[in-house]
């Protein structure tokens, strides 16, 4: 297990490094920050000027060395937009998007995974014909057309929602429901595959010919059988709410995370704080990663994690 977790986390630093690069090249050939933060009558000596404050007029090679330096040491630099360090705005803003994330996370697995057992128990019957439609909605349809006509129904129509925002569990409901929605679409229809084939199983036939109960053979033998394929797209479902379905639904919500920071950042060619993003969602990805492997060994001890990968 020591093993295995010092090679991981030699993975997870050259993955972070790598993500760290590709961004910082990327925003600085996507945009021009001092030009946005200097007025139209500005001089090119004005220009000189700020560029030299900002470390902007040094070698690209140069600037790259000294950000992954100061990245070690947590020093992100100053938010271009906000005056002021790039890492604390993200910290600040973290907790609302882990709140999100996880309520839309739960919400979609417990869902998913009660969809998906359900529908295996009958195959090609009407619950499993309606789970099946759900799956497919939940994963086609787009989250940011979802959020919108929640929006238009719910809190413009009916009046129960907030349209925007946070504060109480009012304002939480609908985004947590519409980052859930395509997790619960991908978990159920995974969940139910699996299901199937452990139904059909040898080990469940022969726990039938012993005249176990058909309830403790779907939750104990079958599920737990399926259970690493649910965890596999479980893992990657989190990995998606927090890296790209969050950016989605808190941007549409204004809800005040990490991902609606991004965009903010992004409209205003603030190039420090969306590697401060970055930074902070590429560490928390590669902890899950690792996270998700160690538990696969907890429900399947014929994985050795000393031989994986």
């Amino acid at each position: 297990m020591g093993r295995y977790l010092l090679k991981r986390l030699s993975q997870a630093v050259l993955v972070v490094i790598s993500v760290m690069v590709v961004v910082f090249v990327v925003t600085r050939l996507i945009g021009d920050p001092v030009a946005v933060m200097l007025p139209l009558e500005a001089t090119e000596e004005n220009r000189a000027i700020l560029e030299a404050q900002l470390g902007l007029d040094r070698p690209i090679l140069v600037q790259l060395g000294h950000y992954i330096v100061d990245a070690v040491q947590l020093d992100l630099g100053d938010s271009l937009w906000q005056r002021r360090p790039a890492i604390d705005i993200v910290l600040e803003r973290l907790p609302p998007t882990i709140v999100l994330v996880v309520a839309g996370f739960v919400l979609g697995v417990l869902l998913g995974v009660v969809i998906g057992v359900v529908s295996s128990l009958r195959p090609g019957g009407w619950v499993d014909r309606a789970a099946v439609t759900l799956g497919l909605l939940g994963v086609s349809l787009p989250q940011f057309w979802i959020g919108l006509m929640f929006i238009v129904f719910f809190s413009v129509g009916l009046g129960w929602f907030p349209t925007s925002g946070s504060g109480g569990i009012e304002f939480l409901v609908l985004p947590a429901v519409v980052l859930a929605l395509p997790i619960v679409g991908r978990i159920a229809l995974v969940t139910r595959s699996s299901m199937i084939d452990e139904m059909n199983a040898q080990h469940v036939k022969d726990a039938v010919a012993r005249g176990v109960s058909r309830t403790r053979i779907v939750l104990v033998h079958a599920l737990k059988g399926a259970g690493i394929a649910t965890l596999t797209i479980a893992g990657w479902e989190l990995i998606g709410a927090l890296a790209g379905g969050a950016v989605v639904v808190e941007t549409v919500y204004a809800w005040p995370g990490i991902g609606f920071t991004a965009m903010q950042a992004i409209e205003r060619h603030d190039i420090i704080l969306v590697q401060a993003v970055v930074f902070v969602v590429a560490i928390m990805v590669v902890t899950i990663n690792i996270i998700v492997d160690i538990t696969y060994a907890m429900l399947d001890p014929r994985v050795k994690l000393d031989r994986a990968r």
